[in-house]
C-alpha cells in the first residue's frame, strides 16, 4: 500500500492540510481564521469514483457524489471556490450574492442538487450558461432585473404550410394569458377599410351585370348583390373583439402599486403573494422566492408575438427556453394539413298519381216542365283551336232544343322520377354552399293608391306592384366536422324551392275606403335540417318524406244514383291516389392526402356522368381537330413575331 502525502502550511494564515489515499479519494480542508473564531469553515468532502458517462440532456455536467459537504456561516465565494475545486464545476456568483454568509450540511448527495439546495436554501437564483458551461449565481433583485432586460431574448420565425398565421397567433395567446404580447400587424380599422373597398369593387360588378333587375321595384334594386348585406358594424365589432394588440403592466409599475383589489384581481394574485410583493417594495428578503418568479411570470409581458399575413408568418421572442421550445412544439402540431371532405349528395324525388273523373250532366224542357242534373249551361262547344290535349277535351255532349246532355270522362296517369346529384368539396369546419336554380322577381305586394288633387285636375295613381328577387331552385348548406376514427359530422341544411304564382291574396285599398283582393305570388320550400354522423365511404338516408294520399268523391242522385250500371247517368265521381317521395342521401369521402382526392374524385366521375371524357379530366371533347384550324398567314405571323412593320 502506497505510503500517504501530507503537507501543511506553517504561516499564521488560513491553513490547508491535505491527506490523499489510494484507493480512496478522500480531501479533508481545515481553513482556521485568527481574526474572526466563529468563521471556521470546516468542509469534509469523500469523493466516490467519477462518471465517466455524461449527465442527463437537461443537466449538461457529469454526475459527482460527495459524501459529505458542511458550511458553516461562510461567505457565498469561499464557500463556491472550494466546492469547485474539489468538484471541477465551474461557479461564479454575482458581486450582491457573494458575500451572502451560507451555511450547509448534506451527505451522499449529487454536486448539483447540492449547489441547488445551496442557492434555494439562501434564497438565491442559479443557472447554466448553455455556451460556456459556467453556473450563474444571483440574488433576488439581480434575479428580477436579469427577467426584465432583453439580454437574452431568443426570435422564431415559424413559417406555416397549412394554418392561417392569425389563427395561430390568437391561440398562443389565448394560453399562454397575460404574458403574450400580441399584434396581428395590421391596424383593425385599417383591414376594415380594405375590407370594404373589396366589397365596393365587387358591389360595382354585380351592378353592372345586373341592371336590369332595377326595373323590378324598389324591392329588387339590391337583394341579389349581397356584399353590402354583410354590414360594416358586424365586421367592425369582430375586428375589435379580436385584440390586435395585448398589453400588460410592467413588472416595476405592478410592484410600485399599493398591494389591494386592484392587483388581485389582473393577477389573480393570493394574500401570500402579496405580502411578498410588500416585503420586496420595502428591500426585505422574501421567504418563498418561487412566489416572486411566478408572480414575475404574469405581470411581465415575456413573450411577444405578430404574425405576417402575406407570407404566413409567425414571429415569437422570448428569453423564457422553456416557454419557447413549448410553443414551437405548438406549432409544428399544429401545422399540418387540413383534411377535405368531398360530399356525394343524392336528392331523390317521386309523384306518382292516379285519377279518375266521370260526370254525366243532362237538362230538359217539355212544356211547363223542365228538369237537370248539371253543374251549369251545357252550350255548344268551341271550335278547335291550336293543338294539345286539355282537361276539356274529353267532353262528349248532345245539344238540342228541348234536351241536352254532357258526358266527361277524364282518367290520369302520372309518374314522375327525378334524381339530382350534387358533389360538393369543402375543408373541414367550413360552411358550404352548393345552389341551383334561379333568382326570379316574386309579386309580394301593391303600393296604395294614390289621389292627387291640383287646382284644376284630379289624378288618381293607381296601385303599384312591389317585387323582391327570391333563389328559387336546389339550395345545399353543409358544414362537415372530420373525427379522429374518419367519421365526419355533418350539419346539413337541403331546401327546394318553387314558384307558386297567384297562390295567395292580398287586400289593396281603393278609392272610398274599400279593398279589393289582388293575387300574389309564394314560394314553396321543403327544407331539411339536422346534425347527422356518417362514416367515411359509407351512404346514409339524411331525411326524406313520404306522403300517400287515397280520395274518392261521389255526388248522385238518390235512388237513381244508385242502381248498377244506370249510376253514371245520375252521378258525378272523381276517385285516384298519389304517392310523393322526396329523400336525401349523403355519402361523404374523407381525403387527408392529394393522392386520396384524385383516386376518388375519378371513381365517382366515372359511375355518375355521361360524358366520356369527364372522369379524366385532362383531355377534350375533340369536337374539332386540328386540320380544320385555318393556317395563318406567314408574313402576318412573322410581323407578329419581330413587331416589324418596315415589311408593310
Amino acid at each position: 500500500m502506497p505510503r500517504p502525502f501530507c503537507s501543511s502550511n506553517p504561516h499564521h494564515e488560513p491553513r490547508i492540510h491535505r491527506c490523499i489515499r489510494s484507493g480512496d479519494f478522500t480531501t479533508m480542508i481545515t481553513q482556521k481564521r485568527f481574526i474572526s473564531i466563529g468563521a471556521i469553515i470546516l468542509l469534509l468532502l469523500a469523493l466516490g469514483a467519477m462518471h465517466s458517462q455524461a449527465q442527463p440532456a437537461q443537466r449538461s455536467a457529469p454526475s459527482i457524489r460527495v459524501e459529505l459537504i458542511e458550511f458553516r456561516d461562510v461567505p457565498l465565494e469561499d464557500a463556491l471556490r472550494l466546492l469547485s475545486l474539489q468538484t471541477g464545476l465551474n461557479i461564479v456568483s454575482s458581486s450582491g450574492a457573494a458575500k451572502t454568509p451560507v451555511s450547509l450540511y448534506l451527505k451522499n448527495v449529487d454536486a448539483l442538487d447540492a449547489l441547488e439546495a445551496l442557492c434555494s436554501a439562501n434564497n438565491l437564483w442559479f443557472r447554466r450558461d448553455p455556451n460556456t458551461g459556467i453556473y450563474r449565481i444571483n440574488t433576488v433583485q439581480e434575479y428580477q432585473r436579469d427577467l426584465l432586460t432583453f439580454r437574452e431574448q431568443r426570435t422564431e420565425v415559424y413559417t406555416l404550410l397549412y394554418p392561417n398565421a392569425k389563427d395561430v397567433a390568437v391561440a398562443v395567446a389565448d394560453l399562454f394569458g397575460d404574458r403574450v404580447q400580441l399584434s396581428l400587424g395590421l391596424d383593425p380599422q385599417d383591414a376594415l377599410d380594405e375590407l370594404e373597398q373589396r366589397f365596393e369593387r365587387f358591389d360595382l360588378l354585380d351592378e353592372r351585370g345586373q341592371d336590369a333587375s332595377r326595373g323590378f321595384g324598389s324591392g329588387g334594386g339590391r337583394s341579389g348583390l349581397g356584399a353590402r348585406g354583410l354590414g360594416t358594424s358586424r365586421l367592425t365589432d369582430r375586428a375589435r373583439g379580436t385584440g390586435a394588440t395585448r398589453r400588460t403592466p410592467t413588472t416595476r409599475q405592478m410592484l410600485s402599486r399599493r398591494a389591494g383589489e386592484t392587483i388581485i384581481e389582473e393577477l389573480g394574485l393570493t394574500p401570500e403573494e402579496i405580502q411578498q410583493i410588500e416585503a420586496i417594495t420595502r428591500g426585505e428578503d422574501i421567504a418563498d422566492p418561487d412566489v416572486l418568479t411566478e408572480v414575475l411570470r404574469r405581470s411581465q409581458a415575456t413573450i411577444f408575438v405578430t404574425v405576417i399575413p402575406k407570407h404566413n408568418k409567425v414571429i415569437v421572442r422570448t428569453s423564457d427556453e422553456r416557454t419557447a421550445s413549448e410553443i414551437g412544439a405548438l406549432v409544428r402540431q399544429l401545422d399540418v394539413p387540413t383534411p377535405l371532405v368531398l360530399l356525394e349528395v343524392k336528392v331523390l324525388s317521386i309523384n306518382l298519381g292516379d285519377d279518375l273523373s266521370t260526370a254525366f250532366d243532362f237538362n230538359f224542357q217539355a212544356g211547363d216542365f223542365t228538369g237537370g242534373f248539371t253543374e251549369g249551361p251545357i252550350v255548344s262547344p268551341a271550335p278547335f283551336a291550336g293543338g294539345g290535349f286539355n282537361a276539356t277535351d274529353g267532353i262528349f255532349q248532345i245539344v238540342g232544343s228541348n234536351f241536352s246532355a254532357r258526358l266527361q270522362a277524364l282518367e290520369r296517369d302520372n309518374r314522375v322520377t327525378t334524381l339530382a346529384t350534387p358533389l360538393l368539396l369543402t375543408a373541414n369546419n367550413e360552411v358550404s354552399r352548393l345552389f341551383v336554380g334561379q333568382t326570379v322577381p316574386i309579386l309580394t305586394g301593391f303600393s296604395s293608391r294614390i289621389r292627387l288633387i291640383r287646382d284644376t285636375t284630379d289624378e288618381v295613381i293607381e296601385a303599384t306592384p312591389e317585387y323582391e328577387l327570391e333563389d328559387v331552385g336546389n339550395t345545399l348548406l353543409i358544414t362537415p366536422n372530420i373525427n379522429a376514427d374518419r367519421s365526419v359530422t355533418l350539419r346539413i341544411l337541403q331546401q327546394e324551392s318553387s314558384v307558386n304564382e297567384g297562390g295567395a291574396n292580398i287586400l289593396v285599398p281603393i278609392g272610398g275606403g274599400g279593398f279589393e283582393e289582388r293575387a300574389v305570388d309564394i314560394v314553396a320550400r321543403q327544407t331539411v335540417s339536422g346534425t347527422v354522423v356518417a362514416q367515411d365511404g359509407i351512404p346514409i338516408a339524411f331525411g326524406g318524406l313520404i306522403r300517400e294520399s287515397v280520395f274518392d268523391q261521389r255526388s248522385f242522385i238518390p235512388i237513381l244514383g244508385e242502381i248498377p250500371i244506370l249510376d253514371i247517368l245520375f252521378s258525378r265521381i272523381r276517385k285516384g291516389r298519389s304517392r310523393e317521395e322526396l329523400i336525401v342521401v349523403i355519402r361523404p369521402y374523407v381525403l387527408t392526402t392529394p393522392m386520396d382526392g384524385e383516386t376518388i374524385s375519378r371513381n365517382l366521375l366515372r359511375d355518375l356522368t355521361l360524358l366520356p371524357e369527364a372522369a379524366i379530366g385532362d383531355e377534350q371533347l375533340e369536337t374539332y381537330e386540328r386540320i380544320e384550324l385555318p393556317e395563318p398567314d406567314p408574313g402576318l405571323r412573322r410581323r407578329f413575331l419581330y413587331h416589324n412593320t418596315d415589311d408593310q
